[in-house]
């Protein structure tokens, strides 16, 4: 695996693109650190260190921990920390101690649990603040542990796409902080094919929809297409505004799949109409589909005027 130092980091906005071989090399420490480095996080400061750094040297959780590691921060002012801990057994009881262990450190944390590297559990600690229960008392803290479980050797397609989103590329700390948290949530509903957001049922998309006839029509040659299309739109693309995306990469998808469209309004407008509606061919009655169009590699679920100039301040999830 390449490894970016912190010197060496640049602003990028792409993911990191994760294969099974590199997600298969995080063997032991060291690798974790590698890994990490080539996420663009800073590992200068990468050390073994004791348990009473992080509050967990009491006995009913000294015991459970063989050793911790300090990996990385993000290179931006450090506020996320990325920590190994070397576990005799993950178990939801140790996350929770330790996730409360965590309440009085002002570290936005990303913690990485293994008891032998061939099992590796990636777990945020996520903050919020609930209304709490006690008289007098308005507010709490609450930390909730939110797990994503990888198989080293064997990560599925679903693993490597959420460990692909741990890739530094926001302006500022608490940017890849909302990244991170969407990740999490990223891994709680997508699936290997497609992500499915509560608008069908997982069961549909997989068994229902597959004993359609159209099921049956011999897809490969839009595919073919569709490829040369997509196989090097993240390097044309990147950086490119709506308006040249629109004509160039969405436009033919759409007269690739068949579709009759219509331009709603213009990539540059802010406003909370759909940029394109979708038609059957020859039949301009009822729209069978709306489309958002925004630049490549946009956040979809916050405001993004790092990457979109023109539409940055919309958030495209709740429209």
């Amino acid at each position: 695996m390449t490894a970016e130092t912190s010197t060496d980091f640049l602003p990028n906005t792409n993911d990191m693109r994760l294969s099974e071989h590199e997600i298969g090399q995080l063997e032991n420490a060291d690798e974790v650190v590698r890994f990490f480095a080539a996420l663009r996080y800073n590992v200068d400061d990468a050390t073994p260190i004791d348990h009473s750094t992080l509050g967990l040297d009491s006995s009913d959780i000294k015991l459970e921990i063989n050793e911790i590691r300090l990996i990385a921060k993000d290179p931006d002012d450090g506020a996320i920390v990325v920590y190994l801990l070397e576990v005799k057994s993950v178990t939801q009881a140790l996350l929770q101690k330790i996730a409360r262990r965590f309440r009085t450190l002002p570290d936005l944390a990303l913690l990485v649990f293994t008891s032998d590297y061939e099992t590796i559990d990636f777990v945020l600690l996520d903050r919020s603040q609930e209304k709490s229960q006690r008289i007098g008392q308005a507010m709490r803290q609450v930390i909730r542990p939110r797990q994503v479980t990888v198989a080293r050797r064997r990560p599925t397609p679903v693993a490597q796409r959420v460990l692909s989103r741990f890739t530094f590329t926001e302006g500022d700390s608490l940017l890849q902080w909302e990244k991170l948290r969407s990740a999490f949530t990223l891994a709680e509903w997508t699936e290997e094919h497609f992500n499915n957001r509560a608008l069908f049922s997982d069961y549909y998309l997989k068994s229902r929809i597959v004993d359609m006839p159209l099921w049956k029509l011999d897809v490969k040659p839009i595919g073919r297409e569709l490829h040369k299309l997509m196989v090097g739109a993240r390097k044309e693309f990147s950086g490119v505004v709506d308006k040249t995306i629109r004509t160039a990469f969405y436009e033919p998808i759409f007269k690739l799949l068949d579709f009759e469209f219509v331009v709603n309004k213009e990539g540059s407008s802010d406003g909370t109409e759909p940029d394109y509606y979708l038609y059957a061919p020859g039949d301009q009655d009822k729209p069978l589909a709306a489309v958002l169009s925004y630049v490549w590699n946009r956040n979809l679920d916050d405001i993004d005027p790092a990457r979109d100039h023109e539409t940055g301040n919309e958030i495209p999830g709740a429209l």
